[in-house]
């Protein structure tokens, strides 16, 4: 047996659990993304753009 030998863990056992967590991980990431810039637009909504303020 050498150190590269796989045949004790059989191909695909655990394939489509990490499929669904890579999923819904990007599911995830992508909601609390788009949610950060949601509340960041929120709050700065009432200031004036940098280009117009200097004016």
């Amino acid at each position: 047996m050498t150190a590269h030998d796989h045949d004790h863990h059989p191909r695909g056992t655990d394939t489509k659990a990490a499929f669904m967590g890579l999923i819904i991980g990007a599911i995830v990431l992508f909601a609390i993304v788009r949610t950060i810039i949601s509340l960041t637009n929120a709050r700065y909504a009432h200031e004036q753009p940098a280009a117009t303020s200097t004016k």
